[in-house]
């Protein structure tokens, strides 16, 4: 029985977990926010922006705490309290006052309360139950995120139309615990902790210890395909960091209005989706740097279109759909080739420590697309940056080679 089909139940969890947390909501919905926070509260783009910084601050504790939680207790009770965590901190933000400090508080606690949803605990519970289908498993389940872009900013934005952004974020703040955790306590069942795995069976080896190998973080750190890794992602997070949430005003610049940028930004969900399934299949069967090399190139044609003074509505939403269908890649290809190059054994400290890089990238390019926007009255300047920048990233992706360290065979986390 193919392996798609037997844990299947097990992606619909993920992916619900993986759309419903902090690599889903904030991250497609802030954009929407930007106009009506701003505008009823007196902040500028950039002191809104700023709020990214403090997501950042907040993983540098949130990745290592849930890093060590899920190798320690395992997928299914750090994804059931992390959704009960996170789904407080989106209603923390409905209490947000005029002072910016008061945001920056609530996006940093909102950070900290996420340190059970972030990528690692998600990616990991696909990890440890496929194997030959492995690409286009982490495929499906991160297309989590892509589903949720498609219909969160519109579900946003309807509600702040009709009640309100305090009633948006309160709304927003119900999906995790209504929708996810449901999910998850129903279709992934228990795994032992790493630290018990040398504990004899009655055969005398522990079967998770037989399963469950791979590098050291310690190895890890010291091994230059990881920093490789390391700056790669992080250059091209910089950049979809900062188109994806300053993607509405980064629209009404180019002449849309304010309604339709929200219906374009769905454009950005479904180029995710695309993103996650196409990558998915393609590193099951190709050369896994490679294809995150053609992806991270896609950004350059659309900084490229940008670049345009008029764009059409249909240039636009083309250039949504490449900078999505990248950042669908992103996440995808990263998860792989932690778990190939690395193995299982130590995954959540590894995977944490590349996180913690790319979510201060991805922090530090809203808030400088924020301040190029409000320094020069536009995006303009940006696009240059985005082009060199990923550049970049494929040249060190390139770089890897073409060699790959053997498949680690991994516990079952699934059901």
């Amino acid at each position: 029985m193919s392996e798609l089909i037997r844990h299947r139940k097990v992606l619909i969890a993920a992916a619900a977990g993986v759309g419903l947390s902090i690599a889903g909501i904030p991250a497609f919905v802030l954009s929407v926010f930007a106009g009506p926070m701003t505008r009823d509260l007196g902040w500028t783009l950039q002191q809104f922006q700023t709020g990214g910084l403090f997501i950042a601050l907040g993983v540098l504790v949130a990745a290592p705490l849930g890093g060590w939680l899920l190798d320690r207790y395992g997928p299914r009770r750090v994804a059931m309290s992390g959704l009960i965590a996170f789904s407080a901190g989106i209603a923390g933000l409905s209490r947000v006052g005029g002072e910016p400090w008061t945001f920056y508080l609530a996006v940093l606690m909102l950070t900290l309360l996420a340190a059970g949803v972030l990528p690692t605990t998600w990616t990991r519970i696909v990890n440890g139950s496929f194997d030959r289908q492995r690409g286009i498993a982490l495929g499906i389940a991160l297309s989590g995120s892509g589903i949720f872009a498609t219909f969160g900013p519109g579900l946003a934005q309807t509600v702040i139309d009709a009640a309100g952004w305090r009633a948006a974020w309160l709304t927003l703040a119900a999906l995790p615990a209504c929708i996810a955790l449901p999910l998850v306590w129903a279709f992934v069942r228990s795994q032992p902790a790493v630290e018990n795995a040398g504990a004899p069976s009655e055969a005398g080896v522990s079967s998770a210890a037989k399963d469950m190998v791979g590098m050291t973080l310690a190895e890890v750190l010291r091994a230059r395909r990881f920093w490789i890794l390391v700056a790669s992602f992080a250059l091209v997070s910089l950049c979809l960091g900062g188109f994806n949430a300053n993607l509405v005003p980064i629209l009404v610049s180019k002449g849309l209005e304010v309604a339709l940028a929200a219906k374009v930004v769905g454009a950005l969900g479904a180029s995710l989706i695309a993103g996650r399934i196409v990558s998915g299949l393609l590193i099951d069967r190709y050369w896994a740097a490679g294809v995150a090399a053609a992806a991270f190139s896609l950004p350059v044609l659309g900084a490229l279109l940008l670049m345009g003074d008029s764009p059409s509505t249909a240039m636009l939403v083309t250039c949504v759909a490449l900078m999505g269908f990248a950042a669908g890649a992103e996440y995808d290809v990263l998860a792989f080739m932690i778990s190939r190059f690395f193995g299982l054994a130590h995954y959540g400290k590894i995977y944490s420590v590349i996180i913690v890089a790319i979510s201060l990238a991805t922090s530090g390019g809203a808030v400088l697309f924020g301040r190029i926007r409000d320094m020069s009255g536009g995006f303009g300047p940006a696009w240059p940056m985005v082009i060199a920048l990923c550049a970049v990233s494929v040249v060190l992706l390139l770089a890897l080679g073409r060699d790959q360290a053997p498949v680690a065979r991994s516990a079952n986390f699934g059901a």
